[in-house]
């Protein structure tokens, strides 16, 4: 964890990326108010193998001279890939997708499922591509991460 009262928000985007290609594994930047009630930002960052680049690009880049480390486990749930097949049909017209569905929980009982968003673009663009329909992201996504969890590797899927 780094905290940092004198970046500006474009500069924390930057970073994100940058902290990022270094190699960690994630960076989550929260908004804080610090001493002086100063708007401030805490850098929270899993830096896998990359801590010395890190901690070196913090200082260079940010001005950040020094961070907490905490130890940490992360707990992971039950989770699993199925292949399924996508039977995705809107105004009059179909195409077929095969994608990788994420199931998290137990078998008896999975707590939710998810598609990449790379996939449910692909669709989005496919379909506006091939057949001129348009159907926004955010629509697509549910609609077939809420199918995905349907029984079956067959699923229908209407936009």
């Amino acid at each position: 964890m780094a905290m940092a009262d004198h970046a500006p928000g474009e500069a924390l985007g930057a970073a994100i990326e940058d902290i990022l290609r270094l190699g960690a594994h994630g960076v989550q930047v929260l908004p804080s108010i610090t001493k002086k009630n100063r708007p401030g930002a805490m850098l929270l960052i899993e830096p896998g193998g990359a801590e010395p680049q890190i901690a070196e690009y913090l200082a260079r880049e940010l001005k950040i001279g020094g961070y907490q480390r905490f130890d940490t486990t992360h707990v992971f749930h039950q989770t699993r890939y199925v292949q399924k097949k996508f039977h995705v049909r809107a105004e009059g017209k179909q195409e077929t997708f095969d994608l990788r569905v994420k199931v998290v929980g137990p078998d008896e009982a999975p707590l939710y499922t998810s598609v990449e968003a790379s996939d449910a673009e692909m669709i989005s663009r496919t379909l506006e591509r091939k057949h001129g329909i348009a159907r926004p992201f955010h629509m697509v996504k549910g609609y077939v991460e809420s199918a995905a969890s349907e029984s079956g590797v067959e699923i229908s899927v209407d936009l």
